[in-house]
């Protein structure tokens, strides 16, 4: 019986992280607003995507780790605490993006 309970969890969980995987390719680009300036926006918004990806995943996961506690907390409350808080982040460093922008111009 106890074995039972285990695999649904697991099941829920594998559930909840292919779902909020899923999500999270949806995001969008957070240097999207740096594609105003032509080709040189692009090119800089592929380079500077490239080294914010892992900067936002380390943040999403250190946020989350505030509210999630491993072996206290269910695991699909992690995931879905992380997709939250990728989000958050990326939607931050976009209205930054674009604080930014509009200062300089």
């Amino acid at each position: 019986m106890r074995k039972n309970k285990s695999n649904k969890k697991i099941i829920k969980y594998k559930t909840f992280k292919f779902t909020n995987k899923s999500i999270r390719k949806f995001a969008p680009n957070p240097t999207k607003p740096l594609h105003s300036f032509g080709l040189i926006g692009k090119i800089f918004s592929c380079f500077l995507n490239f080294f914010l990806k892992p900067i936002i995943q380390i943040l999403a996961f250190s946020l989350s780790g505030l509210f999630y506690s491993k072996g206290k907390d269910t695991p699909y409350k992690g995931s879905i605490l992380y997709t939250i808080f990728y989000f958050m982040v990326i939607f931050f460093i976009i209205g930054f993006t674009i604080l930014l922008i509009n200062i300089a111009l």
